[in-house]
């Protein structure tokens, strides 16, 4: 089971969002979010024709590739319903986050991400400046707080690996914490079991007895 998939059996927020009318209008990357899929799957559904049903806004001059997409909730309902496979899993496993092979750093995995304006110096004046920000994992933030982001103009769902998330602004220390924890640790005990494997690889050389490893 994907990361984003286990998003979906956090009662709490599916819930919460199962309460918003049929007729109500969410954006793309919601749509997403409440399918359990990647935003870039979701796309790949709208161009073969397997996706549910959407709404696309066509602006003035603008192209395919700036057109803006959004779902009626009621479509989406209908959409996963269709899709709905039966399986368990324990309450406590919905926040657990663990990373413990090379495949585990590589994996994109969905982080939420705000935009903060700043001013800046422009030449002779001052001008507001827009930055992202991560929040955090979308199965560490609290449900409070992702109902609050769902609906938020500002904020958008970004997939990166853990090495490239971590390497972008965070909203505060804190929330990057834990995942820096588990970047260096997980990378430190692969040394060590390297330097631990290479020492017993020049005892052999040098005529030690040979150790299983």
């Amino acid at each position: 089971m994907s990361t984003i998939e286990t998003i979906r059996k956090s009662s709490e927020i599916w819930e919460a969002l199962q309460a918003m009318p049929d007729e109500a209008i969410v954006r793309a990357d919601r749509a997403a979010i409440y399918l359990g899929v990647s935003k870039k799957t979701l796309a790949r559904l709208r161009q073969n024709g397997d996706g549910p049903p959407y709404i696309q806004v066509v602006a003035e001059g603008s192209d395919a590739r700036n057109q803006i997409v959004n779902y009626p909730m009621g479509e989406l309902r209908a959409y996963r319903k269709s899709k709905l496979v039966t399986s368990t899993i324990h309450a406590a496993e919905l926040r657990g986050m663990t990373f413990s092979t090379i495949n585990d750093l590589l994996e994109e995995q969905p982080y939420w991400q705000t935009i903060i304006y700043r001013d800046s110096r422009v030449g002779m004046g001052r001008a507001a400046k827009s930055y992202p920000y991560i929040i955090g994992h979308l199965l560490t933030v609290s449900d409070n707080d992702f109902l609050s982001l769902f609906h938020d103009e500002n904020a958008e769902v970004v997939w990166m690996s853990l090495q490239d998330v971590l390497n972008e602004r965070w909203i505060d220390a804190e929330s990057r914490a834990p995942f820096h924890r588990a970047y260096t640790e997980l990378l430190q005990g692969w040394i060590e079991q390297s330097n631990a494997k290479q020492e017993a690889a020049e005892l052999m050389s040098r005529g030690g007895s040979p150790n299983i490893f």
